[in-house]
C-alpha cells in the first residue's frame, strides 16, 4: 500500500465516522484543483523550507469557516507530514 492509499483510506475513515464523507470528498476535490492550478500555493506548501506549522496556518487560512473542521484537519496533518504534493491524488 502507498502512502497516497494510506491518506485516501484515513479520509474515507474519517469522512465515514463524522457522518460526511461527501463533503470532504468534494472539499478535497476543489482544494486539489486550486492546488494544481495555483503555482505559488504549490511552492509553498511543499518546500520543506517553510515551517510545517505555517504551510498549516496557510491551510487553515484557506479553508476557513468555509470547510469542514475534519476537512482542515486531514490537509493539515498531510501537509504538516511534508505529503502536500500527495494532495492531488
Amino acid at each position: 500500500m502507498s502512502a497516497v492509499d494510506g491518506y485516501a483510506d484515513a479520509v474515507v475513515s474519517v469522512g465515514q465516522a463524522e457522518g460526511n464523507l461527501a463533503r470532504v470528498e468534494d472539499e478535497l476535490f476543489r482544494l486539489s484543483q486550486v492546488f494544481e492550478s495555483n503555482n505559488d500555493l504549490r511552492s509553498v506548501l511543499t518546500d520543506s523550507e517553510v515551517p510545517a506549522a505555517r504551510r498549516q496556518q496557510i491551510v487553515e487560512d484557506i479553508l476557513g469557516a468555509n470547510a469542514a473542521p475534519t476537512t482542515t484537519g486531514l490537509v493539515s496533518m498531510i501537509v504538516g507530514a511534508g505529503r502536500a504534493a500527495d494532495l492531488p491524488a
